[in-house]
C-alpha cells in the first residue's frame, strides 16, 4: 500500500516502545520458540550481530524496506512522513495518556466489564517497558547501533505525541 498516495486517507494508531526494549522484548519471544538457534546466544551483543535481529524494524516496514535492502536517512525521512501524516501515536512510557487519546479519537465506550481489556494492555505494555537491560551497558549500546534509525524515529514519536495533544482538548 502506498500509504502517501493522497487516496488512502485512515489513521493508524500504536503504542511505541524504545526500540531497544522492543529488541529484548523480540529476543525472549525468539529464545521461546527457537531454544536451539537463537536459544543459544548468551548475551545481547551476541543478539545484535546475529542473523536473529531484525535492525530497524519499524523504519524498514513503514517506509517498505525489503529485508534485503538496509535502512537510509531517506528511508528514515519517509517513515516519518507516515507516522506524522498517518498516526495517532502513542508512547508506552505515556500509555495511560496515550490509550486514552485512542479511545476518545475512536470513540470507543467500555462495555461492562471491557475496562479489563483496558488493563491488560497497559499490563502488557509496561512489561514491555520493563526490560532488564540498563541504558548504557554493553547491549544496550550494542542493540542501539543497530536500531540507530529506529531510535530517531522513536524520537521523532516522542516529539508528534505531544505536538498531536492539541487534537485532543
Amino acid at each position: 500500500i502506498d500509504y502517501l498516495d493522497g487516496i488512502n486517507h485512515g489513521r493508524l494508531f500504536a503504542l511505541f516502545l524504545h526500540p531497544v526494549h522492543r529488541a529484548v522484548r523480540m529476543l525472549a519471544q525468539q529464545k521461546e520458540e527457537d531454544p536451539i538457534g537463537i536459544g543459544r546466544l548468551g548475551t545481547l551483543e551476541e543478539y545484535a550481530r546475529s542473523k536473529y535481529l531484525e535492525a530497524n524494524w519499524m523504519v524498514r516496514h513503514l517506509a517498505g524496506v525489503p529485508k534485503s535492502d538496509t535502512p537510509n536517512a531517506n528511508d528514515l525521512a519517509v517513515a516519518k512522513e507516515v507516522m506524522r501524516t498517518k498516526f495517532i501515536v502513542g508512547m508506552v512510557p505515556y500509555k495511560d495518556g496515550s490509550l486514552k487519546r485512542i479511545e476518545e479519537y475512536l470513540g470507543w465506550v467500555y462495555p461492562k466489564g471491557g475496562v479489563n481489556c483496558r488493563q491488560r494492555a497497559i499490563a502488557d505494555a509496561t512489561a514491555a517497558e520493563m526490560s532488564n537491560v540498563k541504558e548504557g551497558s554493553p547491549g544496550w549500546v550494542a542493540l542501539a547501533k543497530a536500531n540507530d534509525l529506529d531510535i530517531k524515529l522513536y524520537e521523532y514519536a516522542n516529539h508528534l505525541f505531544f505536538a498531536q495533544k492539541d487534537m485532543f482538548v
